[in-house]
């Protein structure tokens, strides 16, 4: 998963969160983002992923040229564009190849309208080195599109992941003029999630970085703010509800001067009854962060399980709240529950936009770190049906065809199957002398796996870690 498009989600927006009131948006032109993105996910979803991004260029060639406010529901359909290219066009997936047509499924006139260079960036960000910096240049450039939709959404795209070194200007200075521009369409949900920004990244990347130095829960957030460059939100709190909710939470909260745990405790039950759906979704991707560095916080998963019984099920807080669950349980091993939460996620149709995460990538990257743990450790019934669900629901695909071998390499050796993933994911610790790191991960599975023979591989390993993990390669037609 590109950690590019991760910045880019940033600014993906669930269209089911804005009040329908608040659109002046052609209907007819809404109803059919709705028809197209759902005919292009069952293209995606069916093994014509070709079919379906085409579809979805189309579409885009569509959005208005004059209205901002279709950022708002466009958002959503662009994500699922760049999960189809993720997944079934790969690293081979070029910007020549792009520009003459999805394989033999040809664009007519591509590049030809202002979405198409949007399109054609997105699938440079996917790319590497001085191809990911093309589409940069190209992404910047659009920023001054006649095409207000496409200016708008670029902006945000650069605002929120263009490498500092790529702006031809301060980058807080660009920070600063695309939210002037934005303040303009306050109530737009794109623009309340885009106010958040600084306060997310300072979160993310430096106060989570030195929790452990601190006593307090988010001590010297508000005072430090500024610095890292939130200065820029100077004025807007009190014009932009989700804002200036989302500050006066977090001031008081350091206010309060709790212990850590105390403090994501409390975060974790205000969110249930936060009515601001904006600030309530920023608040479960801190407390995301910030429970990952909890082993086992009940408080946290009543809380997650509190929204999800009081949330629409098509709500974007609904399905967060159940992909946060999904990373708890794989941390307190509660197997069962994994099960029936994994078919429930399998289930799912068509994603809102949130702001954190591509939903379409997050929902697969979690199905597949829980097939993950029932081979580690040995559940291989539930594994097979997590596996088997993943590859009839994206056939074809890169997660289809992974979670297809794992299917077969069970099948064939259910231990060596776990024998395999295990090495996987922790020779690289052995190669490099973390032996206690080595030990401590083989004792877990020993814990906690309902299998005799694996407990008994990996009591013996924990007596010798330093020796590689033995077990009997894949079989020639599985490869």
């Amino acid at each position: 998963m590109k950690k590019t498009i991760y910045f880019f989600c940033f600014v993906a927006l669930a269209h089911n969160l804005l009040p329908a009131s608040s659109y002046s948006l052609d209907t007819v032109f809404l109803q059919k983002v709705k028809t197209e993105e759902q005919s292009a996910y069952s293209d995606i979803c069916s093994g014509k992923g070709q079919d379906g991004l085409k579809r979805l260029v189309y579409l885009f060639r569509e959005m208005p040229a004059e209205d901002v406010q279709c950022a708002d529901i466009m958002i959503s359909p662009v994500q699922l564009f760049i999960f189809g290219m993720e997944q079934y066009m790969g690293g081979n997936f070029g910007i020549i190849e792009f520009e003459r047509g999805i394989g033999n499924n040809r664009i007519e006139n591509f590049g030809k309208y202002p979405t198409d260079e949007l399109i054609s960036s997105l699938v440079l960000l996917n790319e590497k080195d001085v191809m990911k910096y093309a589409g940069y240049v190209k992404l910047y450039g659009l920023t001054k599109s006649d095409h207000r939709g496409v200016q708008f959404i670029a902006s945000a795209i650069c605002m929120l992941g263009m490498p500092r070194e790529y702006f031809k200007e301060d980058p807080l200075q660009f920070c600063m003029n695309t939210l002037k521009m934005a303040k303009s369409y306050k109530d737009l949900v794109i623009v309340r999630q885009m106010s958040l920004l600084p306060i997310m990244e300072y979160i993310n990347k430096q106060y989570l970085k030195d929790i452990e130095k601190q006593k307090y829960f988010f001590e010297r957030v508000v005072e430090v703010l500024p610095i890292y460059g939130a200065n820029v939100l100077t004025g807007i709190e009190t014009e932009i509800s989700s804002l200036g909710c989302m500050l006066g939470k977090i001031s008081e909260l350091e206010q309060d001067r709790l212990e850590i745990e105390t403090g994501i405790q409390k975060l974790a039950r205000g969110i249930v009854e936060e009515q601001d759906k904006v600030c309530q979704y920023g608040q479960i991707v801190i407390l995301s962060q910030l429970s990952k560095r909890l082993k086992r916080n009940e408080v946290v998963r009543d809380s997650l399980e509190e929204l999800i019984k009081r949330t629409d099920a098509t709500d974007a807080a609904y399905i967060r709240a159940k992909l946060v669950l999904g990373e708890y349980l794989q941390k307190t091993h509660e197997a069962k529950q994994m099960q029936e939460l994994s078919r429930n996620i399998l289930g799912w149709g068509v994603l809102p936009g949130v702001v954190d995460i591509n939903l379409y990538n997050e929902q697969a990257r979690i199905l597949e770190t829980i097939g993950k743990y029932f081979t580690k450790y040995g559940w291989y019934t539930e594994a097979e049906e997590v596996y088997g669900g993943l590859t009839e629901k994206y056939p074809g695909s890169r997660v289809g065809k992974s979670a297809s071998y794992w299917a077969k390499r069970i099948k064939q050796s259910p231990i060596d199957a776990s024998l395999e993933m295990i090495t996987v994911e922790i020779d690289g610790s052995r190669l490099s002398g973390e032996l206690d790191k080595v030990t401590a991960y083989y004792q877990d599975i020993a814990e906690h796996t309902p299998n005799a023979d694996l407990r008994a591989k990996m009591e013996a390993q924990q007596r010798q870690p330093s020796k590689k993990l033995e077990y009997n390669q894949q079989v020639n037609e599985m490869k």
